[in-house]
């Protein structure tokens, strides 16, 4: 596995702490490759017949895992799993909680100066899908702020995230914005942004990708969380990639009509609320020029068919705190876009096939949802 790009910032561990962190790394990906397949097995062997036997149809996705949930064997897998998103966090967390005044500090000299900024806003509440529960089960979520300076969520994030993605997503774990800046370049080679907006940016690493693309630029990135925003600033200073950070709402930013030529997220819908992802498409809307346009990114599920694949998505909203992931690959994006002003003729939905060819992520590319106003 490629090794994870050692920035100032990034944790140090030393080696039973790093034997930990691989240990529950490779527990997910014998989970994933060798017990999880059993799954398959027992729901094509003996769930499925069973039930077309008794209803002369085939399950819906909520039949499928209703039924698997009464099946031991997928009981282990799903434990295991939940289990070991727990060790993952809780070994990263550790190493954070024991580093995080030397990162603090680091954070406020960071080895580069390239230009970009920070502003905070301490009036900026996180809305209620971002505190109600931990997302993937990172302690605190994106949005946990222990005071002035602090850094955690950032540290935790960026660790936790390469080693979640077991690499798959490169040294900076950085894929999803260079996959889409790949196929922006080549779908749109005329199009020429000169303001950029990340939404949901967290540490800003698909950020980077946009900002070393459209060299010249203003690129904006926006989170609620301040504890990520600090680390993300520091962090893209020392890599040397200008990028403005503000701590504010997807939903309701501060930024003028008609003032950003391109929009971008990366997984930010499905970790919203519906009423959230709505507001998000009229902020969308709003902030966009005539002719500018909006790129969401997310994993591809929403074309699955089959119960059973369906029923292993719904297994993230329950399982792994998010709440909103199958409402969002069952909606209507299209539809909600119209709803905020974009023209249906206007809206579309793309792949990004993914630069990582090791990527885990589903058939290896990032489906795109954009419209251009």
């Amino acid at each position: 596995m490629e090794q994870q790009y050692r920035h100032s910032l990034l944790v140090r561990e030393n080696h039973d702490e790093e034997a930990r962190e691989v240990f529950a790394m490779d527990l997910a990906g014998h989970l994933a490759k060798d017990v999880f397949p059993g799954t398959r097995t027992l729901y094509k062997a003996r769930i499925e017949p069973a039930f077309t036997r008794q209803r002369d149809r085939a399950p819906t996705r909520t039949e499928a895992r209703h039924a698997l949930l009464r099946q031991p064997y997928y009981q282990m897998w799903s434990s295991l799993k939940r289990t070991d998103q727990e060790i993952l966090f809780d070994a990263v967390g550790e190493v954070v909680e024991h580093q995080l005044a030397d990162i603090t500090t680091r954070s406020k000299k960071p080895k580069g100066r390239a230009g970009g900024s920070l502003t905070l806003d301490p009036k900026i509440k996180p809305p209620r899908y971002l505190t109600a529960v931990d997302i993937h089960c990172m302690p605190g979520n994106y949005t946990a702020d222990l005071g002035k300076d602090d850094v955690s969520a950032g540290a935790i994030f960026d660790r936790g995230l390469f080693l979640y993605g077991r690499g798959g997503l490169g040294p900076l774990s950085d894929d999803m914005g260079a996959s889409v800046c790949v196929w922006l370049r080549k779908a749109h080679h005329k199009f020429n942004p000169s303001v950029i907006l990340d939404m949901g940016c967290s540490i800003g690493g698909n950020t980077l990708p946009f900002a070393r693309t459209f060299s010249k630029a203003t690129v904006h990135a926006i989170d609620v969380g301040a504890g990520v925003l600090r680390y993300g600033h520091a962090r893209s200073e020392e890599l040397g990639v200008p990028i403005h950070f503000s701590q504010q709402d997807a939903e309701h930013t501060s930024f003028a009509d008609g003032s950003v030529d391109l929009i971008v997220s990366h997984l930010l819908g499905h970790e919203t609320s519906l009423s959230g992802y709505r507001n998000i498409m009229r902020e969308c809307h709003r902030l966009l020029r005539p002719g500018g346009m909006m790129l969401h990114t997310e994993t591809e599920w929403s074309t699955e068919t089959d119960p059973f694949n369906q029923s292993v998505l719904d297994w993230e909203t329950h399982y792994n705190a998010e709440p909103f992931k199958t409402k969002l690959d069952t909606l209507d994006s299209a539809e909600v876009a119209r709803e905020a002003g974009f023209s249906a003729e206007k809206a579309f939905v793309e792949r990004a096939p993914s630069l990582r060819a090791g990527t885990k992520y589903y058939q290896g590319r990032w489906v795109i949802f954009g419209a251009i106003k």
